[in-house]
């Protein structure tokens, strides 16, 4: 899903307020936390993401999010993900052109 700049400020500026509602632990990325961030997105549509490790860890693992469950990625912020994911039915989040 491909965002422009309008958007993606739009859905930062939601975003700010989040908390993380999944987090990514020592282990790494596995079925669960994978499973928790779609059940988060169908729910919420923007989500914040917390992931432990280095740079590296966290841009991986975004892309990792962003491919399975194929969501935009809206942003990084050190160490936490910000994800975006329009409901199929009824979306409450409404996107500027």
């Amino acid at each position: 899903m491909e965002l422009n700049s309008k958007q993606t400020r739009y859905l930062r500026s939601m975003a700010h307020h989040l908390d993380a509602v999944v987090m990514v632990g020592d282990r790494g990325m596995s079925g669960e936390v994978i499973r928790a961030a779609d059940d988060a997105l169908k729910a919420h549509e923007l989500i914040k993401v917390r992931i432990r490790g280095d740079r590296e860890d966290v841009k991986e693992h975004a892309g990792t999010f962003e491919r399975t469950l194929k969501a935009a990625l809206v942003q990084i912020i050190g160490k936490v993900v910000i994800l975006y994911r329009p409901r199929k039915k009824d979306p409450k989040i409404r996107l500027p052109k």
